[in-house]
């Protein structure tokens, strides 16, 4: 559709390139991205030409259509004015007919048209065939953009008669903060070739994936370790370079990656260890290294048996946009200060005690920390977790999100009354119950188990929406094994890598939210051979179900053991303390052998210590209270008056009056 709109009084501003634009703002003039010639503009609407042609007009388009969160804007211009007010000032701001937004300016620095960020396409969207939607991209050299006084556009700052010169950093800060709402990453691939080996079971690269020693192998080829930062170890290659670092093997992914074209490796690949071994041990040939392996004694050998091994890929997703003038990934003097001075003016915050003074001096309740129980079937875990939990309710008030998968909501408060009043249930008066069901309801929030199996997932997604209904300070997953674990084959993850990921993501929510919580672990069954027929040993951190990467993550870890089969033991419950991370806030490993003892006697539920000391008999009235807990001690009903501690969370360092959790904007142009 043509018009007699006059666009004349654009051809007054001498440095910009202006072209006709049809109704689909599609150019009407060819050789438009070379052309110096002035065209007639009579025309439905008007473009833009950015580049050269317009003395270096550069253009970030904002297509808010396609933005899902409904903000996006909002946080562009809350991070862009907190990180360098002076850019938005200088900025021509357009408002498109689909309700986007064009930010112009100059720069002597410009590229062709660039993605800055994308999202996945919704399911609704799939299903029409887009699989990408794209957020903010740049128009640059030969690129266009349809502009004001064209049909649905509004200048909203500034004018086309002024497009301001920024600086290549400012164009820089620009395009960074936009790559910060990226959602589309480039994928790496690993491929292994096709092998027909004899196996059962375990396959011996899948073995040495497990188990193997990476880093060592790695060493004894040459590279060296330059630093380990959180799951990331950093290697050099061997031979002369100038490069810091070459490469890293990040334990969470078990994966390593090079940086250096200069090695065997494929750069920005990902190799698992047996990937790894094949490529430094047998030049990449995998047929061979798997066999080398087997003979090295990884994998179990069958001669019946004769399959095709087709791994699906691993993809890896690269998360963190590196450039030059944005370094977020740096620990800063702010990130720890004030935790330095609480230290040195001892306001620290200490683990909260148990009640149990021989328990405190291993162990004490800390917020935001990650805890693995294991122990052979039947010894008592849940039942142990369960009074731990109590102790910490009724010492200091901490409320509890409970997922008990093996246990029904009856067993669970029928035994925690019980373990409340230090008695069994049968001829207890209703009033008793009652008051007991008054404080475990304030304390214990119980998650459905007979309608759904849920995943780590559903778990977490359930704990983050309870934290807007009710304020708790400790999740327990009791126990983990009784998840549902359904792997996607297309996904490309083995069981260890999904469980890498499952305990790895259960970490990040325990300290994204300071939230504590407890996972009960069953162990590997070779590790519970013969245990009820004699004084077995109690498991080591390696015996749980899964392997040593529960451990590895772990803050705290436990192991509860009971001799079941020792006529004179059977009834004491030992708590062997494995691994305590941070020592400086209470608690430290128990000696092998000298693990912390509770004993527990026939017509009285609960635990005490190997004197007789029980910390809930004595609120009962019927024991004597240690010197060393007086000073601190609550009574139950103090317990029940005293407000719940409120859920804290990080202040914002920020204004922000309209409590989004974004800064607000100080500037005309708000959104």
């Amino acid at each position: 559709m043509r018009t007699t709109n006059n666009y004349n009084h654009l051809k007054q501003i001498t440095n910009c390139k202006f072209i006709p634009l049809n109704d689909k703002k599609q150019p009407l003039a060819k050789g438009w991205q070379t052309s110096t010639e002035q065209f007639e503009l009579d025309t439905h609407s008007v473009g833009l030409v950015c580049g050269k042609l317009s003395d270096g007009v550069e253009v970030i388009d904002f297509d808010l259509k396609y933005d899902i969160t409904g903000d996006l804007i909002k946080r562009f211009n809350s991070i862009l004015n907190k990180e360098d007010a002076t850019i938005y000032p200088l900025l021509t701001i357009q408002k498109t007919k689909n309700g986007g937004f064009h930010y112009i300016y100059r720069c002597k620095y410009f590229e062709g048209n660039l993605k800055l960020a994308q999202r996945h396409a919704t399911i609704e969207e799939i299903e029409n065939g887009d699989k990408i939607k794209v957020l903010i991209e740049t128009r640059g050299e030969g690129g266009q953009i349809a502009v004001h006084p064209s049909p649905g556009y509004e200048m909203v700052q500034g004018g086309l008669d002024n497009i301001q010169l920024i600086r290549v950093d400012q164009r820089m800060l620009l395009h960074n903060i936009a790559r910060r709402f990226n959602e589309v990453f480039k994928e790496v691939t690993e491929y292994k070739k096709t092998e027909q080996i004899k196996i059962k079971g375990l396959a011996s690269w899948e073995d040495y994936d497990n188990r193997g020693d990476v880093i060592g192998l790695l060493q004894s080829h040459g590279w060296s370790i330059v630093e380990t930062r959180g799951t990331k170890t950093f290697f050099l290659r061997p031979g002369s370079t100038d490069a810091k670092t070459s490469g890293n093997y990040d334990s969470s992914l078990n994966l390593f990656s090079v940086f250096t074209t200069s090695s065997i490796f494929d750069p920005e690949r990902g190799y698992k260890p047996s990937a790894v071994y094949a490529m430094l041990e047998c030049n990449g040939d995998f047929q061979t290294s798997a066999r080398k392996l087997m003979a090295e004694g990884y994998g179990e050998k069958d001669t019946n048996k004769t399959i095709s091994v087709q791994p699906e890929p691993l993809t890896i997703t690269t998360k963190v946009n590196i450039q030059p003038d944005n370094r977020d990934y740096l620990v800063k003097r702010e990130d720890y200060y004030k935790n330095i001075m609480k230290w040195r003016d001892g306001k620290y915050e200490m683990g909260l005690d148990t009640g149990y003074p021989e328990i405190d001096k291993h162990f004490r309740f800390k917020q935001g920390n990650l805890v693995i129980i294991n122990g052979f079937d039947n010894v008592g875990k849940s039942v142990m977790i369960w009074y731990m939990a109590l102790l910490s309710s009724i010492r200091h008030n901490w409320k509890w999100l409970i997922y008990t998968a093996e246990n029904d909501e009856f067993s669970f408060f029928r035994k925690m009354i019980e373990l409340y009043w230090c008695m069994e249930i049968q001829g207890m008066p209703d009033n008793m119950i009652n008051e007991a069901l008054e404080f475990l309801e304030k304390h214990f929030i119980v998650i459905k188990s007979d309608k759904e199996m849920y995943n780590y997932k559903d778990i977490l997604a359930i704990a983050e929406n309870e934290l807007q209904h009710s304020k708790y300070h400790s999740l327990l997953i009791d126990p983990y094994n009784a998840l549902d674990i359904t792997l996607n084959p297309k996904a490309g993850l083995n069981t260890h890598e999904y469980h890498y990921r499952a305990i790895s993501e259960i970490k990040l929510f325990t300290k994204m939210h300071k939230l504590s919580i407890y996972i009960n672990m069953h162990v590997v069954s070779s590790a519970g051979r013969g245990f009820g027929k004699g004084d077995i040993p109690a498991p080591g951190k390696s015996d749980t179900e899964g392997g040593n990467k529960f451990a590895n993550k772990a803050d705290e870890f436990i192991t509860i053991h009971r001799l079941v089969g020792n006529i004179e033991a059977y009834n004491i419950t030992e708590l062997h303390i494995r691994k305590v991370k941070e020592t400086e806030t209470g608690g430290q490993v128990t000696p092998f052998e000298n693990p912390v003892k509770l004993r527990s006697r026939k017509g009285v539920v609960g635990f005490e210590d190997m004197d007789g000391y029980s910390f809930i008999a004595y609120l009962r009235g019927s024991q004597n209270m240690p010197e060393s807990l007086k000073s601190s001690v609550i009574t139950l009903q103090e317990a029940m008056n005293r407000p719940t501690p409120t859920y804290q969370r990080e202040q914002l360092d920020f204004e922000d009056e309209d409590g989004d959790g974004v800064p607000d904007v100080d500037n005309p142009f708000r959104f």
